[in-house]
């Protein structure tokens, strides 16, 4: 049964469930940072945690050493419980191990560790894995916070501070067709609408910002995102949806016309035996 367990500093509250190891809530005494579905009629999450693939599969299935296996989409953390491996004041981390059931969809024994940690209005994130199969083990992990935006996502704007445009990859049935779109911004700004983003539109890896600001247009607060040595960019949100998801993701989407080789799959990271690989990307409040 999930737990919920709390960090905190002088400046921030976060509360995180040992379920997928979801934050679901991270606040400042006076303001909410994440969605919390105040109605209960919308999507449910807050922040899940992305793994061993992020996005789809073509099929729900993919190919490895000679064998299909099954996955479904962003892997399989969402529904597993994790082990509180350390928890002080300010910090605390993740642990989610190979089991029977994983093994089924991904025959790999691992620790995968999400650490969360509170450093003044900041909120730094590390995702990282140990292979201890004998195997090189393809991996990817990605973040799915989802920001609040209380009154309306059309009172926001993203700031690409090293970009005037974004190129976003087309999909259809949840894959990529290789077609883009490029998105012209204005002072390296992208406006939200509901009317622009539909449910998964704005997917993006040629962009130059490892840094993205959000920003609410009348008052200037702002939450930035930031997301060095991670190449893959998701935004999301949902028709009614009172937020916005900026999501850093280690690996892309399957294109339509893929085999299935995992190892082929764009932005996939191979881990060898005994080896370890993390990413880390930091939320400033």
């Amino acid at each position: 049964m999930a737990k919920m367990v709390t960090i905190q500093n002088e400046d921030l509250k976060m509360v995180i469930s040992t379920l997928d190891a979801e934050a679901q809530s991270i606040t400042d005494g006076e303001r909410e940072f994440l969605w919390q579905n105040p109605t209960g009629e919308l999507w449910a999450d807050h922040s899940p945690v992305l793994f061993p693939i992020c996005s789809k599969l073509k099929d729900d299935r993919y190919f490895y050493d000679g064998k299909w296996y099954h996955m479904k989409k962003h892997g399989f953390s969402k529904g597993k419980e994790f082990e509180v491996e350390t928890l002080d004041k300010d910090r605390a981390v993740f642990l989610l191990k190979a089991d029977d059931e994983t093994k089924v969809s991904y025959p790999f024994d691992y620790e995968f560790r999400v650490e969360y940690k509170l450093s003044g209005r900041q909120l730094i994130t590390t995702y990282s894995v140990l292979n201890k199969s004998e195997k090189v083990m393809p991996v990817s992990f990605g973040s799915h916070e989802a920001y609040a935006c209380p009154e309306g996502i059309e009172e926001y704007e993203i700031e690409f501070p090293n970009d005037d445009y974004i190129e976003l990859d087309e999909l259809k049935d949840g894959l990529l067709t290789g077609n883009t779109e490029k998105i012209y911004l204005t002072d390296r700004k992208l406006h939200l609408t509901h009317k622009d983003l539909d449910p998964e539109s704005y997917v993006i890896k040629n962009h130059k910002s490892r840094k993205l600001i959000l920003r609410h247009i009348r008052s200037g607060r702002e939450i930035t995102v930031e997301f060095p040595g991670i190449d893959y960019l998701v935004l999301w949100t949902m028709e009614k949806g009172d937020y916005i998801c900026i999501e850093p993701w280690a690996s892309y989407i399957d294109r339509a016309d893929t085999d299935g080789d995992i190892m082929k799959r764009e932005g996939i990271m191979p881990v060898k035996s005994n080896e370890s690989i993390s990413r880390t990307h930091t939320i400033t409040f």
